[in-house]
């Protein structure tokens, strides 16, 4: 080992091969038979323009419109899509399915509280009014919001009514087994 690391193997080289430059590392492989040691030329015919130069100009672009030989594009019928009209939703419907729900939510909640009941009172006469209104106008929708307002007015009102019935006969109930005794 007493060539120097980087320098290229110390044998002959074939004939035509240009040689190496000082300091390389590897030999370039060598050439398949019949191959001239000449660098190809571009298949395209001129080479690339260099980075930073103008490119070339291809001329003037040509001019558009309508070819006179076909004349003007077909036009096409309308279409037969027509959009349905949307129909308002009657406010009173909306307000009632509102009341009905806050009733419902706070009813079972806050059972001896006035509030719920009087929400769900005012759930089920808005939405009786919602119907009427909605009877009345049949171009204003929400039919289905007050009926839903107005069955959901009525449940707590009588979960309220079930309730107070079964502490009213829990009352009585207890009042009767417990009263004979109270009296010793």
């Amino acid at each position: 080992m007493s060539e120097q690391y980087g320098a290229g193997p110390s044998e002959p080289r074939p004939e035509g091969t240009p040689p190496l430059p000082q300091g390389a590392p590897y030999a370039p492989p060598p050439l398949p038979l019949g191959a001239s040691p000449v660098p190809p030329q571009n298949p395209y015919g001129a080479s690339p323009p260099a980075y930073g130069a103008t490119p070339p100009t291809y001329g003037t672009p040509p001019t558009y419109g309508a070819p006179s030989a076909y004349g003007a594009p077909p036009t096409y019928p309308p279409s037969y899509y027509t959009p349905v009209p949307v129909r308002p939703t009657s406010g009173l419907a909306i307000a009632s399915i509102v009341c009905g729900g806050v009733g419902l939510l706070l009813g079972p909640a806050v059972p001896f509280l006035w509030f719920p009941l009087l929400i769900s009172i005012a759930a089920i006469v808005i939405g009786h009014v919602a119907l009427g209104q909605l009877r009345r106008s049949p171009g204003i929708g929400g039919r289905g919001l007050a009926i839903t307002g107005v069955i959901m007015g009525y449940v707590p009102i009588a979960l309220t009514i079930v309730l107070l019935m079964l502490l009213l006969f829990g009352a009585l109930a207890f009042g009767s087994i417990a009263l004979p005794f109270l009296n010793r």
